[in-house]
């Protein structure tokens, strides 16, 4: 098996043709052939597409009218070697290449991109409680309006260990989808635009809720920066962050202040919900579920459907292993999803903001997500707390195994001290991690 022609982007490591340099930290570099070379025939396999995330090679091999995806594990995840990714494929490890090469653009994975999206399933179209007969301008309209963070590179970012980091690539996706679930429900309870509310998310240490802040935070819970989330992890830093800025004066939440409410062990406490909307404009109710044990289970599907088709649903955060996505809405068994793992210059000032709106629209199988999930919803007044407690209980109620659990009678967390919730459900952050 021979390569002859490898053009690699991705991580740190950089070729251009026509130029003899390395590709990441290999010490055996991959020539690339002069702009006089060959072109290779169209019908010889070759690679079409890669990106470098999570531990991953992702390529995307197409010849002879066939597509293929590959998934090559590099030895690190931001610095792949090209003879790395040589030594994979040779050992038979994961199928490629055959001749001819080109990596280039962006590949996501197992899910369905543009022309793929939804294919297959029928019926309505949900997108965050709101319902559509097809795919007509009003759901295109609505889908776009939803708020896309992704990766960002080129900032300045020094850890609370002394490090410096410039891009959250490779390691910041569930922070990532925790700023599409905030930024979708402060569009909701402060009644403001996403050009307004995205200030909040800029990729520096003094906006509330940026990449810095919510890594900061999660080394307060036990993360140090660079590892990924569990839900029960990006839950506790968007509730700190929030209660700060509640009582910061300069903040439009000090005058409609948010409470972030976590059911630990999904464990439902109507009394504290009553309690906090009294007290507050607002609460995020952040849920970390499991539904099954290696994959979810069948019998949870209308249970997900149910959640999303809520008209206080703002999401849910969920995924595989170390790939976190933000999913908004569904059609059948497919679920329709934000991704983060793409890569855009630091968002540092307004005119480099760069597109806050995702560029394809993308759906998954439920059943090829990982069963750790993170549900999510907003409510404004008491009659909105009576109405979501009554639609989950109605959806326990036709669940096989019900996940979630209603207990009554406290005012607050506290009160439940010696209350065994271990039934609910699992709170292993190892699980969950990322879609």
């Amino acid at each position: 098996l021979k390569l002859q022609f490898l053009y690699f982007i991705g991580g740190q490591g950089r070729q251009e043709a026509g130029k003899g340099r390395r590709v990441g930290s290999s010490p055996h570099p991959i020539r690339l052939p002069s702009a006089s070379s060959p072109q290779p025939p169209p019908s010889l396999p070759h690679i079409v597409g890669t990106t470098v995330t999570d531990n991953k090679i992702l390529l995307c091999a197409e010849g002879g009218g066939r597509r293929q995806r590959s998934y090559v594990p590099p030895q690190q995840p931001d610095r792949v070697s090209g003879s790395r990714v040589l030594s994979a494929i040779k050992e038979g490890k994961r199928k490629a290449l055959q001749s001819w090469g080109g990596l280039v653009g962006l590949i996501s994975v197992n899910g369905n991109k543009d022309e793929h999206f939804l294919k297959g399933e029928s019926g309505p179209i949900v997108i965050l409680g709101h319902q559509y007969a097809d795919m007509d301008s009003e759901f295109d309209t609505d889908l776009s309006t939803i708020t896309w963070f992704c990766y960002r590179k080129g900032f300045a970012y020094k850890t609370p260990s002394g490090r410096q980091i410039t891009s959250d690539a490779g390691w910041g996706c569930v922070h990532r989808c925790g700023q599409m679930l905030l930024c979708t429900t402060l569009a909701r309870h402060l009644r403001k635009g996403r050009q307004f509310l995205v200030t909040y998310f800029m990729d520096n240490e003094s906006s509330a809720f940026s990449i810095q802040s919510i890594s900061n935070e999660g080394v307060k819970h036990g993360r140090k920066v660079g590892q990924w989330f569990a839900p029960s992890t990006i839950a506790k830093c968007l509730e700190s962050l929030v209660a700060a800025e509640n009582t910061n004066p300069s903040s439009p939440l000090s005058a409609s202040r948010m409470s972030v409410v976590i059911a630990e062990q999904a464990v439902i406490q109507p009394d504290v919900l009553h309690s906090e909307i009294t007290s507050h404009s607002g609460i995020l109710l952040l849920i970390p579920i499991r539904l099954g044990l290696d994959r979810v289970d069948t019998s949870y599907y209308s249970a997900i459907r149910g959640c999303l088709k809520s008209p206080y649903s703002v999401g849910i955060i969920g995924g595989k292993p170390k790939y976190s996505l933000y999913f908004t809405g569904y059609r059948g068994t497919q679920l329709i999803y934000s991704d983060p793992h793409k890569i855009q210059p630091a968002f540092l000032t307004t005119n480099t903001l760069g597109n806050i709106t995702d560029p394809h629209r993308q759906s998954v199988p439920m059943a090829s997500i990982d069963p750790s999930c993170l549900l999510c919803f907003y409510l404004n007044s008491p009659e909105a707390v009576d109405a979501l407690v009554d639609h989950l209980k109605a959806l326990m109620e036709d669940t096989k195994y019900p996940i979630l659990s209603f207990v009554s009678g406290f005012s607050s967390l506290s009160d439940m001290d010696g209350v065994d919730t271990d039934c609910a459900g699992s709170d292993d952050d190892d699980d969950f991690i990322v879609l």
